[in-house]
């Protein structure tokens, strides 16, 4: 696998949520701890992992007008959803796809 690392945010400053806390959140306390293979990944949770997910902020390689770079949320890659798991949420961003990861006690 070839890639890059891209620090993402995780507190909105708008809305005060922490997208990573809310990730940790569903895959440690509401499926266990134990990803896909535990208590299952429901419509419900998977909403849940689209909205954490969705306050994260990623700021791309292109620019604005101004020459900052651009700061967008990623998105799940809906193509990639079945390989969706604890720490492991394939993405889509302005950039191309790639795949969010964070510490993991595993």
């Amino acid at each position: 696998m070839e890639g890059h690392l891209v620090p993402v945010g995780g507190v909105d400053q708008v809305s005060g949520r922490d997208g990573r806390a809310e990730l940790r959140e569903i895959f440690e306390r509401a499926m266990r701890g134990s990803g896909r293979t535990g208590a299952g990944l429901t419509a419900d949770l998977l909403d849940r992992v689209r909205s954490a997910v969705g306050v994260l902020h990623y700021w791309t390689s292109g620019r604005t007008r101004e020459g900052t770079p651009d700061r967008v949320p990623p998105r799940i890659d809906e193509s990639r959803v079945d390989e969706l798991d604890e720490a492991w949420i394939p993405v889509r961003t302005p950039d191309g796809p790639g795949v969010l990861v964070w510490d993991n006690s595993d």
